[in-house]
């Protein structure tokens, strides 16, 4: 979709959510919004989106709604707000209460599974490299366990380890056995099974 069309589909989204008087319900639409920006590399614009989303976010919506919204943590990362990106990850957490299948009906992936290898990110961004992989690990077992519908979950896991060998400095310093293979298989998920460019 080009931005005009974009902004055609959130106008149309935004009165029919006012219409059936639950704007609220706007905040997910905006969160798949945000995601589009962050694709683009519109880093600005999506946390923009995020922050108008998590100001809609209440508790009269569905736990899968919340769930949905607070997974904007992520861009929260990639702007550098590591607080706000750990207090989101948290929430997701919490939402899940341990169920892989919390909102994954409406993302289309694990939240829980997600938030598990966003703390690996985290951590890495932290320079907490002792408490990274053994996080990352657990993601990437928890995502193969759990792939049979979401090959995203197991897809960015195993590009949590790149990531972090990157921010430790290489893959010398990193205890992962033959990453690059798991760096590969990543590569190979990205572009085969989810199929996005910004996967």
């Amino acid at each position: 979709m080009n931005e005009e069309e974009v902004r055609d589909c959130m106008g149309e989204t935004r009165a029919l959510a006012e219409s059936l008087q639950q704007p609220a319900a706007m905040a997910v639409a905006l969160s798949g919004v945000g995601a589009l920006h962050a694709a683009r590399g519109d880093l600005n614009g999506a946390l923009e989106i995020a922050a108008e989303a998590l100001g809609m976010c209440r508790d009269d919506l569905a736990l899968n709604e919340i769930v949905a919204i607070e997974i904007t943590a992520y861009r929260q990362l990639a702007g550098g707000r590591l607080a706000l990106a750990r207090a989101g990850r948290e929430r997701v957490l919490r939402l899940c209460s341990g169920d892989p299948q919390v909102g994954r009906e409406l993302v289309g992936f694990s939240p829980l599974i997600w938030a598990e290898h966003l703390t690996g990110v985290i951590r890495a961004h932290e320079g907490r490299f002792e408490a990274c992989w053994p996080q990352a690990d657990r993601a990437t077992r928890r995502a193969r366990e759990n792939q049979s519908n979401a090959p995203e979950n197991l897809g960015w896991a195993l590009g949590t380890l790149s990531l972090s060998a990157y921010l430790a400095g290489g893959m010398s310093r990193v205890p992962v056995p033959d990453l690059r293979r798991a760096c590969v298989a990543g590569v190979e998920i990205a572009e085969g099974a989810i199929g996005n460019a910004y996967s």
